[in-house]
């Protein structure tokens, strides 16, 4: 009887011995996992080999460098929780490309890409800008005595004096190849730059398409013909 109490004993002994050895083992697997881990988070997070030291923009003449940081900035501000917690210091979290979507906030951008040097830690930035195609000017119709808008293509009750300044409360903005208004214009007539006086929409401001993009491609096609052909336009008028 006594042989057996001492044997279970020991069996006891040694089970609780192993059961001690594994809890001992795991709780030094997970604190050099966790160690690992802080390790890698401090290193991402805190480690100057991530931060930015340098930063250059190419490409720009007329838009601010403020105003393109601030545009970066803002889409790193809309992504991932992580993004933002690393911050904008950290050369990981930085976009290489930007949709449409994100450089509508400045109209004169067509393209904007970012180049990281690891090793410099070091970022590039070039800027595409919209290049002027012709201007566009959105154009009140003159109001006569009656309150009825005067057609410019009769004579009937227009002055001299008035056909002179029938374009004064225009609106006028440069556009791109692609049809998008980018930039406040002067309002210009002669044959140098292109001209486009619409009568029929009302002013739509930066960023905006000249035309519903079904008819964007007809209005180029006739500055194609303008430009093959011999002619003399003073004015492409665009009425109701």
């Amino acid at each position: 009887m006594t042989k057996e109490t001492s044997s279970l004993s020991l069996s006891d002994v040694y089970k609780k011995e192993n059961r001690r050895r594994r809890r001992i083992i795991l709780g030094l697997i997970f604190l050099i996992v966790y160690g690992v881990f802080l390790g890698g988070a401090w290193l991402v997070i805190r480690s100057p080999l991530f931060q930015i030291q340098k930063i250059e923009i190419s490409g720009n003449k007329t838009i601010l460098n403020d105003d393109i940081l601030a545009l970066v900035s803002r889409k790193m501000s809309n992504d991932s929780f992580w993004k933002q917690l690393l911050g904008a210091e950290n050369i990981l979290v930085w976009p290489e490309n930007f949709s449409s979507d994100d450089l509508r906030i400045i109209p004169e951008l067509k393209g904007l890409s970012v180049k990281k040097d690891y090793e410099k830690r070091s970022i590039g930035i070039s800027v595409e800008k919209r290049q002027p195609f012709a201007v566009w000017c959105f154009t009140k119709p003159l109001i006569n005595a009656d309150g009825e808008p005067i057609n410019a293509d009769t004579n009937q009750n227009i002055s001299i004096n008035q056909l002179d300044n029938q374009h004064t409360s225009a609106s006028c903005w440069w556009f791109d190849n692609k049809g998008v208004l980018f930039a406040r214009a002067l309002q210009v007539e002669g044959n140098l730059i292109a001209v486009v006086n619409d009568y029929s929409q009302k002013n739509l401001g930066l960023g905006s398409d000249i035309l519903p993009s079904e008819f964007i491609s007809n209005i180029f096609s006739v500055f194609n013909v303008i430009s093959r052909g011999d002619f003399s336009v003073k004015e492409i008028r665009l009425s109701d």
